[in-house]
């Protein structure tokens, strides 16, 4: 089941928190620990209002959640005792088929995503580095 939010509750956020950091950790292997503190105290302090979500659950449980703001999806992430089950690829069908999503930022990186949104059609069409010092590539589908 997926669900659609224009704003989240202090309980959604923590749950996101959580999920997120669950999935990097089981995810993100190219990223260091002190990245990864610091990502997480941006996180902490970001004012999710500017976005919106898809949360998708088995049975009550949160499985993963996908936030995008217009056309552009600005994470995705999926908690790992739910990895390679569909859920990403459920989140972002319906993140493109109902909300017309065709954008999205990779970390160079991160190759399992890249594959991921390459089978749904994204292409690289530019990168650059982030405040963070990662390069990024931005991808389209047209």
């Amino acid at each position: 089941m997926i669900r659609h939010y224009k704003e989240l509750s202090k309980t959604q956020i923590e749950k996101l928190l959580g999920l997120w950091e669950e999935s990097v950790k089981a995810s993100h292997d190219f990223l260091d620990e002190k990245n990864f503190k610091i990502i997480k105290k941006y996180l902490m302090d970001f004012d999710f209002k500017g976005l919106d979500f898809l949360f998708t659950y088995e049975k009550d449980e949160l499985a993963g959640f996908l936030g995008f703001h217009q056309e552009e999806i600005q994470m995705l992430f999926i908690h790992p005792s739910f990895f390679n089950r569909g859920f990403g690829s459920q989140l972002l069908k319906k993140a493109m088929q109902d909300f017309k999503l065709n954008k999205v930022e990779v970390n160079f990186d991160n190759k399992k995503a890249l594959k991921f949104y390459q089978k749904f059609g994204f292409q690289i069409v530019g990168e650059y580095q982030d405040d963070f010092g990662f390069k990024l590539l931005k991808m389209q589908k047209s």
